[in-house]
């Protein structure tokens, strides 16, 4: 089996990244845990057979997948997930980031709520 990408929202989750309020860590957190959404949502829709790119367009086009569904609850988790994006963008390339801690929380807090929405994708496997 391959990487388990909810070690990636573990370590936006845990206390330890917020220790001494370190920025670098705050962003590396936001990062990893938008990376672990997104990859955890890409393996559960491939899973159910669709196909996406390769390359850098792959996140939009999974967030694309989940709001068109016709699944309220997939098109809300296409807009979280785009959210989610966009503080992972800011974390990884602005050279000045308002409040990374208040967005760290924003994006711990929206993952608990993915993890709560949706146990299918975000539920640890079974052993």
């Amino acid at each position: 089996m391959g990487f388990d990408w909810r070690q990636f929202l573990l370590l936006c989750d845990s206390p330890h990244a917020m220790a001494g309020n370190a920025e670098a860590r705050l962003r590396a957190g936001i990062s990893r845990g938008y990376y672990g959404a997104f990859n955890l949502v890409r393996q559960f829709l491939e899973a159910e057979g669709h196909r996406f790119s390769t390359k850098a367009e792959v996140h939009q086009e999974v967030v694309r997948t989940l709001k068109i569904s016709a699944d309220m609850g997939r098109r809300r988790l296409g807009e979280q997930l785009g959210r989610l994006r966009q503080y992972r963008n800011q974390a990884d390339y602005d050279d000045e980031m308002n409040n990374p801690a208040g967005v760290h929380g924003t994006v711990a807090e929206t993952l608990q709520g993915l993890k709560k929405d949706h146990p299918e994708i975000f539920a640890p496997p079974l052993p």
